[in-house]
């Protein structure tokens, strides 16, 4: 089995991101390959497929890592079926744990946010957390935004920003700053025109940049980065957490996690009545139901303007013949 997933694996490679590709060669090499590593592939029954499965249960292994290990067997064994190796895959159908529903996000008021954001100007990172709160950018998105991906009106009163390039962490270096010359997936490949507040802090972060480029002299890393360290380098995205921590801390807002700030921009625009469809748009859902499916409970129910659509064109006054 081991030598089957290794040849997967190798076809995987030039096809999938590095850090994907280094998630499914460490839930390989630290949990499939102990478990039935030294097994024919001939021989692996459907009983011994479960039988791991149970094991890593009881270590306690989380429900998404049991989810990415399994489908390394299953695909490994698909390719087995597709050879002519085996006449059925054993992996194929085994129920798997659903990972946690996303949990309750602690509700912030206009005042929140706006303490938050005013203490997060005076951060290194900057416009990066209007980029989240207001933007709904994604981690990875905010930091990899660099200066010639967003796009000036000639007097500077509106500003659109494409996301085609992400930072996110190298897990085979660490955790170090990896940029990636794509979205997150085609449907988060974006144009976003930014908030006027969003415009403003980005004005106002491309002149203290300035300053740090002149500072750090010789030493800037010039990247054409918005967000970057002291010296023009991409920040660490494990680093945001810590930074995040503080600003809240100071601003005495509620702590949550980064993401969440992205969740707070959708449920915002939701609750203003904005539509599922343009909310998925400014946001980067590559489908729809997804964002209802995630908000769906915060869309306005009120169906009374639908209704007046309806009965207009039954009367004849939606119609013009």
């Amino acid at each position: 089995m081991a030598e089957a997933v290794r040849g997967w694996l190798a076809g995987r490679k030039a096809t999938v991101t590095v850090n994907t590709y280094s998630q499914y060669e460490s839930a390989f090499r630290l949990h499939l390959n102990e478990a039935l590593g030294n097994r024919d592939i001939a021989d692996l029954t459907r009983a011994d497929v479960k039988a791991a499965l149970r094991k890593w249960q009881e270590a306690g292994m989380g429900a998404q890592l049991q989810n990415r290990t399994m489908l390394v067997l299953r695909c490994a064994l698909d390719e087995a079926v597709e050879d002519g190796i085996l006449a059925a895959n054993p992996a194929a159908g085994i129920p798997l744990p659903t990972p946690k529903k996303r949990r309750d996000i602690p509700h912030w008021t206009a005042s929140h946010l706006g303490a938050f954001l005013a203490e997060g100007e005076r951060d290194q990172l900057g416009v990066f957390w209007f980029l989240t709160a207001l933007e709904g950018m994604r981690r990875a998105e905010g930091l990899g935004l660099r200066w010639c991906d967003r796009h000036w009106t000639d007097d500077e009163t509106a500003c659109r920003a494409t996301i085609v390039q992400t930072v996110v962490p190298d897990m085979a270096d660490g955790g170090a700053p990896l940029v990636q010359p794509r979205a997150k997936t085609r449907g988060s490949q974006r144009t976003v025109t930014l908030t006027m507040p969003t415009l403003e802090a980005l004005k106002r972060h491309r002149d203290r940049q300035a300053f740090q480029r002149q500072a750090a002299g010789d030493a800037w890393c010039d990247l054409d980065l918005i967000v970057t360290n002291e010296i023009g380098e991409a920040v660490r995205p494990d680093s945001v957490a810590g930074h995040r921590r503080a600003l809240m801390a100071r601003a005495g807002v509620p702590q949550v996690r980064t993401h969440d700030l992205r969740h707070l921009a959708a449920t915002t625009m939701l609750r203003g009545g904005i539509s599922p469809a343009l909310v998925a748009a400014k946001i980067g859902h590559s489908d729809i139901s997804l964002t209802v499916g995630t908000y769906g409970h915060l869309v306005p129910q009120d169906q009374a303007q639908a209704n007046a659509a309806i009965e207009s064109f039954l009367s004849g006054r939606g119609t013009r013949r």
